[in-house]
């Protein structure tokens, strides 16, 4: 056998009528046919003498190669790679332990393809290809505590990593969480080589809310007044003030800015002494 799926003689002779030469001929022929061979020694002088045989075509089967199966190791440590079905191993990647051996040990700085050749039972070369892994203890860093405006929600958490789990103190699972109350959350993820945990304080914060009072009718003997202004982070009247309140002497228009983290909100009050009040409340 010359090779399958055909079948050589180097002798006189013809294969079932294939297309040959004396000295060579051959049969293209399929899995578990049975052919009829005619072999013919001899020449023309002193006659031919030949013989008849069936030859039967199986395939043989072939055991694979296998550089097992695809792992993960974590950074700084060592991997098992597992080499079988042959001998004579040559592995190549970085960081092994041996490379003529079946199972060497792996310690790659990043994540790579090792690559295994090695002789069959049936004498002829294969390779095969392993993938390695990398991974690193979660490093979870959720940011620094922050302020959210009433009425927005807020994403916190981490990017998604199909090798890692998650877990909210709020019992989701997810590697993001989206936050609409004020409060204290910490998340738990953890992979293969380690657990990381962190929180962060979300504080939800309503808007500037002015306080300032009705236009007011005062008699001169009333004064001083003092108008605060509501709550906000900072305040800018239009005296130059900047506290939460002040006290006014006479009469006029008196308006303040109140300022977060939310927006800015304008209030103003008039001030006057005769009977007619006029009123421009915001």
């Amino acid at each position: 056998l010359d090779g399958a799926p055909y079948v050589a003689f180097e002798q006189n002779g013809v294969i079932c009528g294939s297309i040959g030469s004396p000295g060579q001929a051959q049969q293209n022929c399929l899995e578990g046919d049975s052919i009829s061979v005619r072999i013919s020694i001899g020449n023309q002088a002193n006659g031919e003498d030949y013989f008849i045989d069936n030859i039967r075509i199986d395939a043989q089967q072939v055991t694979p190669i296998s550089a097992g199966q695809d792992t993960l190791i974590c950074s700084g440590t060592q991997g098992q790679l597992s080499g079988s079905g042959g001998s004579n191993y040559q592995w190549s990647g970085p960081g092994l332990s041996c490379t003529a051996c079946a199972n060497p040990l792996a310690q790659p700085s990043q994540s790579t393809w090792y690559t295994l050749n090695a002789v069959d039972a049936q004498g002829c070369l294969q390779d095969d290809s392993v993938w390695v892994e990398v991974i690193s203890t979660p490093a979870l860093n959720l940011g620094a505590d922050t302020v959210v405006c009433s009425g927005i929600s807020l994403l916190i958490g981490t990017s998604a990593d199909t090798l890692s789990q998650f877990l909210w103190n709020t019992g989701d699972t997810l590697s993001q969480l989206s936050v609409t109350q004020s409060g204290l959350y910490y998340l738990i993820q953890s992979n293969i080589c380690g657990v990381s945990v962190d929180s962060i304080t979300v504080s939800m914060q309503q808007g500037p809310m002015p306080n300032l009072p009705v236009d007011t009718l005062l008699c001169v003997l009333s004064f001083p007044l003092d108008l605060w202004a509501g709550q906000a982070d900072s305040y800018a009247w239009s005296t130059g003030e900047t506290s939460d309140s002040i006290q006014v002497t006479q009469a006029g228009w008196y308006y303040v800015a109140l300022n977060s983290a939310c927006g800015t909100v304008m209030d103003t009050v008039s001030i006057v002494t005769g009977k007619q009040i006029g009123r421009a409340h915001v």
